[in-house]
Formats: structure tokens, C-alpha cells, sequence
């Protein structure tokens, strides 16, 4: 005999299982998405070369329209994992041209960089600075002219001997 009382223990019962029903579905969409953004990342491995087919190491590696990038190794090769954005790579260093490439379904790729004189000639390095002699990490040598007169050195190496 079914009393008024378990009808209500019944119902009772039963909110836990619809609410892990809730449960399991909430928890079945969030991996499904969670899967989803896992695929939609894609790496992109590859080699920096220049015309000579020598690698170019420490190339700036950037994916387009992001600032999501990386850098060559020594030996000009480069991992970056795209995130959501342009499927195009920008790569840069001084001394050669900006490449730009489109990737499409490429995973692995090979890059050749073009020499560019004229930006070779725009760069200027200074390397000269007084400092103190006890500020100084290294060897240095004061040499004067009269020393060198009475050497007679062949050449500069020679007089400073």
C-alpha cells in the first residue's frame, strides 16, 4: 500500500537524479567546446633560410594581425601555435626583407628571406665611451708614440709588443 508519505519520499528522490542529469549534460557541452578550441589551434614548425640556403638565426616570427610570436633558433628554426586570427606569418630581420606568408593547411614550412642592403646601410653602431681604468673588466695597455718611434715597428701589432 502506497501511502501519501512515499509519494513524497519518491518525489524527493528523484530531484537529485534530474539535477545530475543537468549535470552530465552542462558537463558534455563544456567538453565538446573545450575540444573544439583544442582543434581550432594549429603549430606551425619550420626553417629560416636566406638566399644561399644558410639559416638565418633569431628571425622575429609573428603571426599576422596578433601579437602572437616567436623567435628562430641558431640553426633558423621556429614553433609558434596560432590562436584565433590570421592564418599568415610575418617574418623579420635586420638585414633582409619583411616576408609575409599565407599558410593554408601547412603545418611544416620552409621560409627564404631575401637580403636588403639598404637597410643594412641605415644602422650605426657606436662603440666608444671614456670609463676609468679600475671601472674597466679586462685588459688594457697605454701605449705612447715615443715607444712606438723607437721600436721602429713594421706594423701596429708589432709596436704594441
Amino acid at each position: 500500500m502506497v501511502t501519501h508519505e512515499h509519494l513524497n519520499m519518491k518525489k524527493i528522490l528523484q530531484k537529485p537524479i534530474q539535477i545530475l542529469g543537468r549535470s552530465k549534460s552542462l558537463l558534455v557541452v563544456f567538453v565538446f567546446f573545450l575540444s573544439i578550441s583544442a582543434m581550432a589551434q594549429k603549430t606551425i614548425t619550420g626553417t629560416i633560410l636566406d638566399e644561399n640556403g644558410t639559416p638565418i638565426p633569431a628571425v622575429n616570427v609573428l603571426q599576422k594581425g596578433t601579437t602572437n610570436g616567436t623567435a628562430a633558433d641558431f640553426d633558423g628554426n621556429f614553433s609558434i601555435t596560432l590562436v584565433a586570427g590570421e592564418n599568415a606569418l610575418i617574418f623579420s630581420s635586420i638585414g633582409f626583407k619583411t616576408n609575409e606568408l599565407a599558410l593554408g593547411a601547412a603545418t611544416n614550412i620552409n621560409v627564404t628571406l631575401v637580403e636588403d642592403s639598404e637597410q643594412l646601410q641605415e644602422v650605426v653602431v657606436i662603440g666608444f665611451q671614456k670609463v676609468e681604468r679600475e671601472k674597466v673588466l679586462g685588459s688594457t695597455v697605454g701605449v705612447s708614440s715615443e715607444s712606438l718611434q723607437q721600436a721602429a715597428p713594421v706594423d701596429l701589432l708589432q709596436g704594441i709588443q
